[in-house]
């Protein structure tokens, strides 16, 4: 999902996954998915199938583990943010993990555009480069790339003697 905040002399645009749940919601699932198996797994306990215990409780674990895996991955996001001199591009999921300020006069969009693969974006100048989205679907990535034009940003194809 792309969101893209203009102030007055600055524009933020910051990028997250679409995500189906929120994370109340992902706890509700994993709290009922939980309870019926173990409900099931007891019953079949009782009915002296003791060894049917063991590998619900494994796969209780293993459900709630990758659902909380995935939803912590899910609030993954990039903010982008541009302003006369500088592009301050920060990453992470619950906090700032990785920081990188660029040079706005040298600052490119990097496209990468081949036939039968996703779009890839890039923010480069001439010492670093960071790869902008790849969390996201084809979609957001054309809506990413719009955006950061708009916000005055030149852009080049990585294969250079293409055409884009």
């Amino acid at each position: 999902m792309i969101k893209t905040i203009t102030h007055s002399n600055n524009v933020e645009i910051t990028l997250t996954p679409n995500r189906s749940l929120t994370t109340a919601q992902t706890q509700w699932v994993v709290f009922g998915v939980c309870s019926f198996v173990f409900i099931v797994a007891l019953f079949w306990s009782m009915q002296g199938a003791f060894f049917v215990l063991p590998f619900a409780g494994l796969d209780i674990i293993l459900f709630a583990y990758f659902m909380f895996k995935i939803n912590k991955e899910g609030l993954r996001k990039q903010v982008i943010t541009i302003d006369s001199k500088n592009v301050l591009i920060e990453s992470g999921i619950t906090e700032v993990e990785e920081s990188l300020s660029l040079s706005r006069s040298d600052t490119y969009i990097v496209v990468n555009q081949k036939e039968k693969k996703p779009l890839g974006l890039k923010l480069t100048d001439s010492k670093s480069y960071v790869e902008l989205g790849v969390f996201l679907t084809q979609n957001d990535k054309v809506e990413t790339r719009k955006a950061l034009n708009q916000a005055g940003l030149r852009e080049v194809n990585e294969d250079w003697w293409r055409s884009l």
